[in-house]
C-alpha cells in the first residue's frame, strides 16, 4: 500500500480518541462508530492491486484489468462513501459541540481536521486506482502486442514443414549409420530461418517446398551439397559454407524438428 492511500492520522480512531478524550466515547459515539466502519471498509481495499511489478504474460495483466474495475466498484467506492459519511458525522457532532459550548478546543479542532481530510483524500484514492488501471491496461497491450509479434515469428505447422522434418530425422539417420549411402542436401536460408531437403537427390525442384516451409520469411537463397557424418556432427559440405552458416541450421533444425543437432558447415 502506498503512503497515498493509507488512511490519514485525521481519518484514524486513535487521532480523534487522543484529541476528543471522554467525548469520543459519549453516546451517542457517532464519530468513533463512524471512524471503524471507515477502518474496516479501508482494510476490505485490496491495495495491492495497485503494484502491477508482477505482469509478465497477457493473461496476468487482463486478469488485473478485470479486477481493478470489479474492485472498484465492490470495494473502494464504499470505502469513499463511508468517508463521506464519516465526514458528515463530523459535522454533525461539530455542530452540536458548538451549540452547547463545552467541547474543548482540541475536540473541535480535530472534528474540523477530520471534515477537510476526507474530500481531497477520496480524491487522492481515485487518481490511484484509476492510474492503475490504466497503467495495467497499457501493459495488457504491451503483452498482447508482444504475444503477437512472437506468434508471426513463429513457423506456421504445414504438412510441407511436417515433411521436411521428418525427412531430416530419416536422412541423418543414414549420415550417421550408413556412410555408404550418399545424402544431398539443398539448403534454404533466409532472414530468419532456414530449413534444409535431405535426400539421395536435393536439385532445384524442391525449392518451392523449402520456400512453404519458410513462409514469411524473406531474401530466400538456396545451397547445394553433400551431407556427411564428419567429427562427430552432420556436415554440410559445400560451395559458401561457413561456420556461420553451421549455427543458423543448427537454429533452424532446432525450430524445425524440437532436436538439437551437432552441425557443421565447410567447403
Amino acid at each position: 500500500m502506498s503512503p497515498s492511500t493509507e488512511l490519514p492520522a485525521e481519518l484514524t480512531l486513535s487521532t480523534w480518541e487522543r484529541q476528543a478524550g471522554a467525548l469520543a466515547k459519549a453516546r451517542p459515539a457517532t464519530v468513533a462508530d463512524a471512524l471503524r466502519a471507515l477502518h474496516k471498509a479501508h482494510e476490505a481495499v485490496p491495495w495491492g492491486l495497485l503494484v502491477l511489478d508482477g505482469l509478465q504474460d497477457a493473461a496476468a495483466a487482463e486478469l488485473r484489468v478485470a479486477q481493478l474495475r470489479s474492485e472498484g466498484e465492490r470495494r473502494l467506492r464504499p470505502l469513499q462513501q463511508q468517508a463521506q459519511a464519516t465526514a458528515q458525522a463530523a459535522s454533525k457532532w461539530l455542530a452540536g459541540a458548538r451549540q452547547g459550548g463545552a467541547a474543548p478546543r482540541p475536540a473541535l479542532q480535530a472534528a474540523e481536521a477530520l471534515g477537510r481530510a476526507v474530500a481531497p483524500w477520496c480524491s487522492v484514492l481515485e487518481r490511484a486506482w484509476q492510474a492503475a488501471l490504466e497503467a495495467a491496461q497499457r501493459r495488457l497491450e504491451e503483452l498482447q502486442a508482444q504475444a503477437q509479434q512472437q506468434a508471426a515469428a513463429e513457423p506456421e505447422d504445414s504438412p510441407e514443414r511436417r515433411r521436411v522434418s521428418a525427412r531430416v530425422v530419416q536422412q541423418f539417420r543414414l549420415v550417421k549409420n550408413r556412410p555408404d549411402i550418399p545424402v544431398k542436401y539443398l539448403l534454404c536460408l533466409g532472414h530468419r530461418s532456414c530449413a534444409p531437403y535431405l535426400g539421395p537427390s536435393a536439385g532445384d525442384t524442391f525449392k518451392p517446398l523449402l520456400a512453404k516451409v519458410l513462409k514469411g520469411d524473406t531474401g530466400l537463397k538456396y545451397f547445394h551439397g553433400d551431407c556427411v557424418w564428419e567429427d562427430g556432427g552432420y556436415t554440410f559440405v559445400g560451395p559458401r559454407m561457413t561456420s556461420t552458416i553451421a549455427r543458423r541450421i543448427e537454429r533452424g533444425l532446432f525450430e524445425l524438428t524440437g532436436t538439437r543437432w551437432r552441425v557443421r558447415a565447410h567447403e
